[in-house]
């Protein structure tokens, strides 16, 4: 089975992370009790405490963004963190044994007792950091996590009985301090001086960063955001500018909402695969994962204009919550698409996941939608401009003009919201329209409005009556539709679906049709994570690779710490 994991020794909460975890822990504990046999006697309180001293660098060099082993070997500072975490297991196990063992032979109030009680304990509360506890209050969370260190650290350097022990410390140190001193220069050297960065509020709960930079990075890599006090993580959504799609949760992302601090840009980090190797593409997102698959996306095509990729086939799935925030990604789309994606055939499924708009009536797509046959070549998107989609009834030309506040949903129908009727009008077929007059003749009216069949009113007030497309989403193919803030090009590769997008049955479709290798890139929550890993598993059997099936590699990269 050809299945691969990005990065390959990041799992969680199972999986490689585990086993590595066990394996280090038993390697090391095994190692030191070993070690421990004097003259037939067990004597481990002294080789447990050499061990956890030993741990030291191991947890501090791996945590830094400017890994020298990640430097080294290539291997991602993201899955070098599961190995952070072992150390840092590791270190906790064998200085508590190391502490219980001296506190059981009777407490001593010495010295080294008492440093060594300075160390130990902060140490233990350092291991209270549950994945749960670092995703609800991560600001809280890398501040008490900073404090603990350094606590632990002074106790451990007091309590050092000689230079052997706390030159485990310096090393430490050695590796924070040049941690420190890159990421500085970076952010001094890569970030324009005389540029501010712009923030966009894209809805209440999210907001779209632009840095001014200096910086080259590869789609999937990301950067910190930097102000004076705190550095958060986001992925690159463009592989050419640095924009950062961010949902607002709480602390510096929250304030993002209502102000624009003095940013700095320290990156880029991370050692994204290259999908330009493979025929097909299938990018699986999940909320402002989408940043991960858009400069993916551009990539490819950039490359195959270049002529540089072997891409034939790729396609973007965005699993979101309401079909308005299709307008978070259109200027990055549509950018991606201005100058054609030449010889590859693109797609992007968006599935709107809201309960309520995947319980609505109606046809459900269940299926991806299909790639168009031929992609816009090297063309402006207004030259690539489509026919609207056979068997969809578009508004009255009239109404196009005011497309901002009325217009035709899939299947000929709309919904317009009045406040003067406080609810809402199902109008499947309009009659007439007389904008002289503000009036829109419908054939029939299904409100509370005592049977009126007249929506009137001035041009003025017209604004009172909008669609809300967050309830009632054009959904299929967007073809020759102005919404969303889509250009003709990218709209003419997007297919909106109800419901969240089954990752097999996306898979199968793409494999029946590539002719060569296919590539699964996931970047989302833990549970799309999953979800997507068991697609790949389930077809990616041994008796498919028997059947000649393509290869399919699998990539991940998923939210949290």
């Amino acid at each position: 089975m050809n299945v691969r994991r990005y990065p390959l020794l990041l799992w969680s909460p199972t999986g490689t992370e585990i086993i590595a975890s066990v394996g280090y822990t038993g390697l090391v504990v095994g190692l030191t009790m070993w070690s421990s046999s004097v003259d037939g006697n067990m004597r481990y309180l002294q080789p447990m405490g050499h061990a956890a001293f030993a741990q030291l660098p191991l947890v501090i060099g791996l945590a830094a963004r400017n890994s020298v082993l990640s430097a080294v070997t290539g291997v991602s500072i993201h899955a070098l963190k599961g190995l952070h975490r072992t150390a840092g297991r590791v270190c906790v196990i064998t200085a508590t044994v190391h502490s219980v063992g001296w506190l059981i032979k009777g407490f001593k109030p010495t010295w080294m007792f008492v440093t060594g009680l300075v160390a130990w304990i902060p140490l233990l509360l350092l291991f209270i950091s549950f994945a749960p506890i670092r995703r609800a209050a991560y600001e809280v969370f890398i501040a008490f996590h900073i404090l603990m260190i350094v606590a632990t650290l002074v106790g451990c350097w007091l309590h050092a009985p000689s230079m052997y022990f706390k030159a485990w410390i310096i090393a430490g140190l050695g590796l924070w301090g040049l941690d420190r001193f890159v990421s500085l220069a970076r952010v001094a050297i890569n970030t324009v001086s005389n540029g501010k960065p712009e923030v966009e509020v894209l809805s209440s709960e999210a907001v779209r960063v632009t840095v001014p930079s200096r910086l080259k990075w590869k789609a999937g890599q990301h950067g910190y955001l930097r102000t004076a006090t705190q550095t958060h993580p986001f992925t690159f959504a463009s592989p050419t500018e640095a924009v950062f799609l961010i949902r607002a949760h709480a602390g510096f992302t929250r304030r993002l909402l209502t102000s624009t601090p003095k940013i700095g840009l320290d990156g880029p980090y991370g050692t994204p695969p290259d999908l330009n190797a493979y025929a097909t593409t299938l990018l699986i997102t999940g909320g402002t994962g989408v940043s991960y698959g858009l400069a993916q996306l551009a990539s490819i095509i950039t490359a195959a204009r270049n002529h540089t990729s072997s891409a034939a086939q790729v396609r973007l799935v965005w699993n979101v919550r309401s079909a308005s925030q299709i307008e978070w990604i259109a200027p990055l789309l549509n950018d991606a698409l201005a100058r054609g994606s030449a010889y590859v055939s693109v797609a992007v499924d968006v599935y709107v996941t809201r309960s309520h708009l995947s319980d609505e009536p109606g046809d459900r797509t269940e299926t991806p939608g299909p790639s168009p046959p031929e992609t816009p070549g090297n063309v402006t998107p207004r030259d690539g401009a489509s026919t609207p989609v056979p068997g969809i009834t578009p508004p009255p030309a009239a109404l196009l003009n005011k497309s901002a506040l009325i217009s035709c949903a899939t299947f000929g129908s709309v919904s317009i919201y009045s406040q003067a009727c406080s609810t809402s009008l199902s109008l499947p077929k309009f009659t007439e329209v007389d904008l002289e007059k503000g009036e829109i003749e419908i054939t029939s009216v299904a409100s509370s409005c005592s049977g009126n069949t007249t929506l009137a009113g001035d041009l003025d007030n017209l604004d009172k009556c909008s669609v809300n497309f967050d309830r009632h989403p054009p959904f299929g193919s967007l073809a020759g539709r102005d919404i969303f803030g889509l250009s003709p090009a990218a709209a003419l590769v997007t297919t909106l679906h109800r419901g969240r997008g089954d990752a097999e049955t996306l898979l199968r479709a793409d494999l029946a049709s590539s002719d060569g290798g296919v590539a699964v890139a996931v970047c989302g929550p833990m549970s799309l994570d999953r979800d997507v890993r068991q697609a790949v598993l389930a077809v990616n059997r041994v008796s498919n690779a028997l059947d000649d099936q393509p290869p399919v590699s699998f990539f991940s990269e998923t939210f949290g710490m």
